[in-house]
Order: structure tokens, then sequence, then C-alpha cells
């Protein structure tokens, strides 16, 4: 894959693909958003995505990454 294509894929926003498959933010400000991890069950938001940046870190384990990293995690690959 080109360097071009993975810049336009990471440039889609993490906040939207999440919507798209049904995740809502616990909470929400204008340079971020909360979530309970979609990872894992949880009963307090430790996932939080940097709007601004367009990256996801989850506290709880210490992890993040851009939109493909997220993919790959969700969707189980290596």
């Amino acid at each position: 894959m080109k360097e071009e294509d993975l810049s336009l894929i990471k440039r889609y926003p993490i906040v939207e693909y999440l919507e798209r498959k049904g995740i809502k933010p616990m909470r929400r400000t204008p340079s971020y958003a909360m979530y309970r991890s979609p990872l894992r069950m949880e009963t307090h938001p430790s996932f939080k995505v940097d709007t601004e940046k367009n990256l996801w870190i989850d506290y709880a384990e210490g992890r993040g990454g851009s939109i493909i990293d997220l993919c790959m995690r969700l969707d189980g690959c290596t």
C-alpha cells in the first residue's frame, strides 16, 4: 500500500468510525471524546479519542494509536 493511501486512511475520523459501529461516547468536548473501551467490558470510560490529532488511547491497557491500529484490534488482525 502506498504511503499516500495510508495517510488518507489515517485522516478518517475515529469518532465517526466508532459511531458507525454503534459505539457512542460517554463524554465529549471539542478536543476529545471518552468511551467505555470497545476492546473489553468495563463500567468506567478509559478509552480516549483525541479528535484534533485523530488518535486514540486506552488508559487501562496503556495502548493506543491511529485508526488503522484500532481497526486491527477490533477486527482481531495482527
